[in-house]
């Protein structure tokens, strides 16, 4: 994470809550994280869905982790 962190140019605190979920990344943070690892900012989102809210449930995000593409 502290490679991460030097290479996005971003407190690698800040990098650790993102990844542990504990704070969420505004665009401009996705798009220094992703030009770190050489990959778009869309392909950090690959395998999330986001799952409506239905019959008095919240809407939620689903993530795939099969690890398939």
């Amino acid at each position: 994470m502290e490679g991460l962190a030097r290479r996005s140019q971003i407190d690698e605190r800040e990098v650790r809550e993102i990844l542990s979920g504990n704070r969420e990344a505004r665009y401009g943070t996705i798009a220094l994280i992703a030009g770190a690892l050489g990959v778009e900012p869309g392909e950090l989102f690959r395998g999330i869905t986001w799952i409506p809210p239905s019959a008095g449930r919240p809407g939620r995000y689903e993530i795939d982790r099969s690890g398939g593409d």
